[in-house]
């Protein structure tokens, strides 16, 4: 063998080998890549679920709350109703010892309009 094949066939030998560790490598560092997105992709994931599950109950308490002051704002209409109708009026007028006018005067005085019963 000559010195040229020698050397040819060292080389070559040697490449294969690094080849084939650099291709081992790559291999690995191709998995480990995969691995790392596919964690990060999984926390992500768990990050969005757990905020939307804070949203949902942040929007049911919200509800909850709308639910009562709709149910309050509804009984107070109906205690105002109550309140506005002319039997309640008589009733409290008569409790204050109010008394109904006959005749109303009205007088002018520069732009002041003032009522006087008689």
């Amino acid at each position: 063998m000559s010195k040229f094949q020698k050397l040819f066939k060292k080389n070559y030998s040697n490449s294969k080998t690094t080849d084939k560790i650099s291709g081992t490598s790559g291999f690995l560092r191709i998995n480990i890549s995969i691995c790392v997105f596919i964690f990060f992709a999984a926390v992500a994931y768990l990050s969005q679920v757990n905020g939307l599950a804070n949203l949902s109950y942040s929007v049911q308490k919200l509800e909850q709350e709308a639910n009562k002051i709709e149910t309050a704002n509804t009984k107070l209409l109906l205690e105002a109703a109550k309140l506005q109708s002319i039997t309640e009026i008589k009733k409290a007028s008569i409790e204050l010892g109010l008394v109904e006018v006959d005749k109303i005067i009205y007088i002018d005085h520069n732009d002041l309009t003032i009522a006087i019963v008689k």
